[in-house]
């Protein structure tokens, strides 16, 4: 899911339709077409700052969504930098998965990702 909202930020509006195209196209080449996976624009889901907005969803996992910010964060080969959260998990496990995917053990406290990153 791609936020194509423009209405309070321009940004999603203008980078958002990009995007959502060029993970159609992506998705063609692979051979994911319809019922495998699909693109969805959607309006606004927060973070106009990291625009491109995506949530990704992924099978056999309801409720649970990676959410990635900035244009080019799917075009890069290191997703990591670009990671905002997982919907589903509470502030401190989005934290502890992010520290353990870095492969750092200590706990956060009350930070957020962005001081992380």
């Amino acid at each position: 899911m791609v936020c194509c909202h423009n209405k309070r930020d321009e940004r999603c509006g203008v980078l958002g339709p990009q995007l959502a195209q060029w993970l159609a196209e992506l998705l063609r080449r692979r051979g994911l077409g319809a019922g495998a996976a699909s693109v969805l624009q959607i309006s606004h889901i927060g973070g106009h700052k990291y625009a491109g907005n995506v949530i990704v969803y992924r099978p056999g996992q309801p409720g649970h969504g990676d959410w990635f910010g900035r244009d080019d964060a799917l075009r890069s080969p290191a997703l990591r930098p670009h990671w905002r959260g997982r919907l589903g998990l509470s502030k401190a496990e989005q934290l502890e998965l992010f520290a353990a995917t870095r492969g750092e053990c200590q706990r956060h406290g009350d930070q957020d990702i962005e001081e992380l990153a």
